[in-house]
This record gives structure tokens, C-alpha cells and sequence, in this order.
């Protein structure tokens, strides 16, 4: 999301921190010379409708509208680059972009920097992609590529070092002896790309309505489609608390149902069972034994999912917080991608009952949560696992929509990825939607005394020490804050 639109002002100059002219026409010709489909030749717009399926962007591996430039990589420059960071200028009169000295620096904590490391750009990676329709020499390597990078899209040294990183590559794995015709590189790309939901999960293609709340771009949405095109049985959405799983699995269930009563939820508990989960009693008056058997949560999703051609989604949240076995009993077995459509006798009924291809689990777990026991192995192998971590740009996000000043934010952000450091690294640190309603400093400290510190407090019960520096990390932190407010907000 943000490393084009940094090569894109690196293709014109600015790399090396003079101002350059680049307008939005330079943003399009860049996107024209490096992310058309193979053979495209379409316009880019026919009676004010975008074309569809226009550019290709690689590392989201997804296709884009003709008007994705404007709304992707110029707008993100415009609102982080710009607004946000302060990594660049813009002359509004010249259209000329600078990038500020320490712009490197910026895109390292913001976009490289995760876990305590640094993930560089692989250099030759992105080369191959970028010219992957041109000709080279015979005795062309890794190098080659690499040396022909740093010709056209130039960043003087120290630079290039923070953000890029070479490894060498044997010349077989990179280059082809022919350069292959533009229909079959485009099915080789169309292969690669993450198809649409429907396709992926459905059993059959169908007018499919999307209410899509996330961002097209979104890193976790990105993440779970990967795993439906792949074929998964369910997703497992697993992190500390305030890392927003809850709220990733709703919005992503509302991106892929075509109505909400496709969408089911569940929570479970240490006493939660079978009877609560797949089929159980309720009290009946008219039967004689003064109770019947009815299908719960599970067999009415599968119902719903048998109806429609279309996604159903499950959402069970604290996934963890019950026994497996005892919940799912011989479902078990049948949610696995494999046994999807094989009948199985239910437990009480008896009655013949199988789980449609195109319902998807998605659950939601806090690791550190131990109130039952470890995950059953037998689900963990069955689902797939996406990492929710703590976040310091929806953590920004959160503080930008508040009453603070960059500097406020900046100081508080930096204390918030301190605190990671402090907390075990068993317990995934601590969430981002603490900030969700902070506006003022005051409502900060609210937030840090009844919330933030409680939950502290039960992972570092035996750390008294890293108790401490927490306590401490805050109140350095907010005496800065206090000391950068403006007057009257103090």
C-alpha cells in the first residue's frame, strides 16, 4: 500500500530529496508502464464507467480498476506521505514533490519495522516483477537487476541501504531464454491473482452483493481470501485483547455474505455443548415427553449455506474458551475441507446431515486466555491461523480523530510500542482499540488506569519489575504529552 507510491516518486527524481514535478497523469503513466495486464489495450474509461480488471498490483495480488491511481497510490500519498508522517512536501503552484532528509527513516518505523526487526524490500523481487517484460544481456544476474533498479528508480546510498535488500540469486530462477507471449503471461498472472469470494467458496458462480465495509486493501481481509481461494475449512483470527478480532470478524463476514441472514454468531463458554452448538432439546408441551429435538446455531448455518450458492459464515467467538470435543462432537470431522458434502448421522436424531462447501468458520481467540486449555490439536489442524497484532497505525488512526496534536500522538504511539516490549512475549502485547474513543489526554489516562493497567497488571502478576517500568513508561509519557498541548488543554 505504501511502497508504490514511494518507487512511483523515486521514477521521477524525487528519490534523491529534490523537488520534482509529478502530477497525477505522471501517477497513471506509471502505473500504464508497470501494472497493465499483458495485451491490455482497452480505454480506460468508456461512457464514465473505470474499466474493470485494468492494472495488476503484485504484491496485493489482486486485480484494479483504470481509476485505481487516483484512489490507490495517490490518495495514500497525499494522506500519509503528506498529512500524516510529514516524510514530504508539495508545492501546490509547481506541483513538485520533495522528500524530506528523513524520509527513509519514516517508511523504516512505519511501514519495515515489525517485531522489534526490520524487513527491508527484497530488491531483486521487486525487479523481476517491474521488468519482467524486458530483455537483458546473456550474462545477465541478480546484480543486473539490481543495478538496473537503481537506475531508474535512484535514492542516493544511505537510503537505498535502510530500505532495500539484496540477495544474490542464481540467473536461472529470474531469467527466461524467450520472452513469453502476452496471453500466456497473462494466465500465468490470472493464476496467481486471489480470486472474488464467490468464486473460491461457492459451488457455483451467482449474482453475489458485497457490502464491503474494509478496505479493498485491507492487510487481514487480504490474508483470509488467500486462504479461501486456497480452500480452507476456517479461519482462526487469534491475538492479544483490543487487536480488533471481534470486529475483523464481523466486517469480514459482511464482505463476503450476500445478505446478513447468511451471517451466523456464537459464543463459547466452559459451558457450552453439544446441545447448544449442533442439535439439542427444548421444552414442548405438545410432545409427550414434554421436550423436542431442534438443530442449534451450526445445522442452521449449514441449512442457510445449503439454500444459497453464496457464502454462509459462522463466527464463534472466544473460540478457545470451550471444549472442542465436547462442542463439536463428530463435526468434528466434517468441517475439514475435505469431508465437505459427506452425510453423518447426528448425535441425538440420528437424522443424515453434512456441511455445505461454502460455509465458512471464523473464530475469534486470545491466546493468553487459559480459562479452558490449549486450542484441542484437533481443531487447530483443521482451521487456519491469521495473526491480529497490535498496530501503530490504526492506533494513529484512532488518536488522529481526537483532540491531539502530531507531536501528542507521535510521543503517545512510540510509549504504546514500548509497551509491547515490556509485556511477555507469550501474551502478544496489548491492542490498539484502547485508543478507539481517546480524545483528550484526560480520557488517555481514563483509559490507561481502569483498562490498559488492569490487564498489565494480570499478564506481569509475577513480574513486578516490568509492572513498574509500565507504570513509569506512562507517566513519562503523559507528563510529555501534557507538556506539548496547547493552551487549554492541559
Amino acid at each position: 500500500m505504501h511502497l508504490w507510491p514511494l518507487v512511483a516518486l523515486a521514477s521521477a527524481g524525487a528519490g534523491l530529496k529534490a523537488a520534482t514535478a509529478f502530477t497525477e497523469p505522471n501517477e497513471f503513466e506509471f502505473w500504464d508502464r508497470y501494472f497493465r495486464f499483458p495485451g491490455e489495450t482497452r480505454e480506460r474509461s468508456n461512457a464514465g464507467n473505470f474499466s474493470q480488471h485494468y492494472y495488476i498490483d503484485a504484491l496485493l495480488q489482486k486485480d484494479k480498476p483504470a481509476d485505481y491511481p487516483h484512489r490507490g497510490p495517490w490518495t495514500i500519498r497525499t494522506r500519509t506521505f503528506l498529512n500524516s508522517w510529514r516524510a514530504a512536501d508539495f508545492n501546490a503552484e509547481t506541483s513538485e514533490w520533495t522528500l524530506k532528509d528523513n524520509f527513509a527513516d519514516i517508511f523504516v518505523t512505519k511501514v519495515l519495522s515489525r517485531g522489534g526487526a526490520v524487513h527491508r524490500i527484497p530488491v531483486v523481487d521487486l525487479g523481476i516483477w517491474l521488468f519482467r517484460d524486458e530483455e537483458f544481456g546473456d550474462d545477465a544476474n541478480a546484480e543486473s537487476v539490481e543495478d538496473r533498479f537503481r537506475d531508474r528508480f535512484r535514492f542516493d546510498n544511505a537510503d537505498y541501504e535502510k530500505l532495500f535488500q539484496f540477495t544474490p540469486e542464481n540467473a536461472d530462477r529470474i531469467f527466461k531464454p524467450d520472452q513469453p507471449e502476452p496471453a500466456t503471461l497473462r494466465v500465468a498472472i490470472e493464476k496467481a491473482l486471489i480470486k472474488e469470494p464467490e468464486e473460491a467458496i461457492g459451488s457455483k458462480p451467482a449474482l453475489f452483493i458485497v457490502n464491503e465495509p474494509l478496505d479493498e486493501d485491507d492487510p487481514i481481509m487480504q490474508q483470509v481470501r488467500k486462504l479461501i481461494d486456497f480452500g480452507t475449512s476456517g479461519v482462526i483470527l487469534k491475538g492479544c485483547p483490543g487487536t480488533s478480532k471481534s470486529w475483523y470478524a464481523k466486517k469480514i463476514a459482511n464482505a463476503l455474505v450476500a445478505k446478513s441472514a447468511d451471517m451466523f454468531q456464537v459464543q463459547f463458554h466452559p459451558a457450552y455443548g453439544y446441545e447448544d452448538f449442533v442439535e439439542g432439546y427444548l421444552p414442548d408441551e405438545s410432545a409427550k415427553s414434554g421436550f423436542k429435538l431442534v438443530d442449534k446455531v451450526f445445522l442452521n448455518a449449514c441449512a442457510a449455506a445449503s439454500s444459497v450458492s453464496t457464502p454462509v459464515v459462522l463466527i464463534i467467538d472466544e473460540i478457545n474458551r470451550g471444549d472442542p470435543a465436547r462442542i463439536f462432537g463428530e463435526v468434528l470431522t466434517y468441517i475439514e475441507h475435505d469431508y465437505r458434502g459427506l452425510p453423518f448421522s447426528k448425535a441425538y436424531s440420528g437424522a443424515q446431515a453434512s456441511v455445505p462447501p461454502n460455509l465458512l468458520l471464523i473464530g475469534t481467540m486470545n491466546e493468553f486466555d487459559r480459562s479452558i486449555t490449549q486450542l484441542d490439536l484437533a481443531l487447530v489442524r483443521r482451521l487456519d491461523h491469521v495473526e491480529l497484532k497490535p498496530s501503530r497505525e490504526i492506533a494513529t488512526a484512532f488518536l488522529e480523530k481526537g483532540e491531539f496534536t502530531t507531536d501528542q500522538i507521535d510521543r503517545i504511539v512510540q510509549w504504546f510500542e514500548s509497551l509491547q516490549s515490556i509485556l511477555p512475549e507469550s501474551s502478544g502485547g496489548i491492542g490498539h482499540t484502547y485508543f478507539k474513543s481517546v480524545q483528550r489526554p484526560d480520557q488517555l489516562q481514563l483509559v490507561w488506569e481502569y483498562r490498559m493497567l488492569p490487564y498489565c497488571e494480570t499478564i506481569l502478576e509475577l513480574e513486578p519489575d516490568k509492572l513498574t517500568n509500565a507504570k513509569r513508561s506512562f507517566d513519562a509519557m503523559f507528563r510529555a504529552v501534557l507538556g506539548q498541548a496547547p493552551a487549554g488543554q492541559e
